[in-house]
């Protein structure tokens, strides 16, 4: 792990950033050290495509074979909603994935847009993201950002409710420290 976390924060620096990517969080798990969820933002699938074949051969070696060891169920989304609020920074970031029968889709649609506005109004809370995978029409996110820890807590058991109201859906979640992000407009990297 500590080679892929290495190898992770060279790559955004030497290579992602002035390839076009618009943001990246390296999120690691708060209850397996082992478990990460990479967060990054590209202006599409073709332009990440595009970048990687550009990389020096030894770098892309590189991040096939950390990418092969440490990362599955990897998946393009694309957002359908997101909330921001400016002025605090990420250090914990919560994210489900959904997976809902289509003819779900209405019920959690309320579901998940109702917890981002209960959610987003608390302090603490700095980003909300509902997204749609681009390839499993049946496979959902949300992926919420906070300052401190009582928030997240607040956001998972808000994100536990949505179950509730599509019982057929099948929740997994992830909640972690951002152990490395980069925006674009940032202009530096931080840790």
């Amino acid at each position: 792990m500590d080679s892929y976390l290495a190898n992770a924060r060279m790559i955004a620096e030497r290579w992602a950033t002035p390839a076009g990517q618009l943001s990246y969080r390296l999120c690691v798990a708060d209850d397996d050290p082992d478990r990460v969820l990479l967060l990054s933002t590209w202006p599409s699938p073709a332009a990440y495509e595009a970048a990687l074949a550009a990389m020096p051969d030894e770098m892309r070696r590189t991040v096939v074979e950390d990418t092969a060891s440490i990362e599955q169920d990897w998946a393009w989304y694309r957002s359908l909603r997101t909330i921001e609020r400016f002025g605090e920074r990420a250090a914990w970031v919560g994210a489900t994935r959904i997976d809902a029968a289509l003819a779900d889709h209405a019920a959690l649609d309320g579901a998940v847009r109702g917890w981002m506005d209960e959610v987003i109004a608390r302090a603490g809370v700095v980003s909300v993201a509902y997204l749609a995978a681009v390839d499993t029409p049946t496979s959902l996110m949300t992926i919420a950002e906070y300052a401190d820890a009582s928030a997240l807590r607040y956001g998972a058991e808000a994100a536990a409710r949505i179950a509730d109201a599509v019982p057929p859906c099948t929740l997994r979640r992830f909640s972690g420290r951002v152990g490395f992000l980069w925006d674009h407009t940032d202009l530096h990297c931080s840790t």
